[in-house]
């Protein structure tokens, strides 16, 4: 098998890939925390960097990983 269909199948397999930035966004949590999550393997991830998104999808963060919500306040 080539290289390229290597890849292919493997694309087909994972789902692709995303950046972190996007998987942080995805699970709603910081950016290194999901460095922290690819570098420990609990995230499997292309070339450990870009996060499958099949495992982002999958992935339930714990609740103190989770980014805090951005409330608007009436400053009148």
């Amino acid at each position: 098998m080539s290289k390229k269909d290597e890849f292919a199948k493997l694309w087909l397999e994972t789902g692709g890939f995303v950046t972190q930035k996007i998987a942080a966004e995805i699970l709603e949590i910081e950016p290194p925390s999901v460095n922290r999550l690819v570098k420990s393997g609990k995230l499997k991830a292309y070339q450990n960097q870009m996060p499958f998104v099949r495992a982002v999808l999958e992935y339930e963060p714990k609740p103190q990983m989770k980014r805090p919500k951005k409330t608007s306040s009436n400053n009148s």
